[in-house]
């Protein structure tokens, strides 16, 4: 079976166009092993955030929380001393 100058240059532009599209399959290979690299990162760097944003929030309900205990046993305090006041005086 003989090739035809021109079967021969066809066979060479499918081989060279194989191997440009091969080239450009491992190009998209690495941009996306680079990019789920750096998805990874920003991933952990998110969670770190989140993590801390979510122990910051903690933080200030506690605070919350103990500030309006404090408030409650000033009221209660302030109560019993009106109630012990009334109370001496009759």
């Amino acid at each position: 079976m003989s090739l035809s100058g021109g079967s021969v240059a066809t066979l060479q532009l499918r081989r060279r166009f194989v191997e440009r599209i091969r080239a450009a399959i491992v190009e998209q290979e690495r941009v996306v092993a680079g990019l789920q690299e750096q998805l990874d990162r920003d991933l952990g760097s998110w969670r770190a955030a989140r993590s801390h944003s979510l122990a910051l929030e903690k933080y200030a309900e506690r605070l919350a929380e103990q500030a309006e205990h404090r408030r409650a046993r000033r009221e209660q305090a302030d109560t019993d001393e009106v109630g012990q006041k009334m109370f001496t005086r009759a």
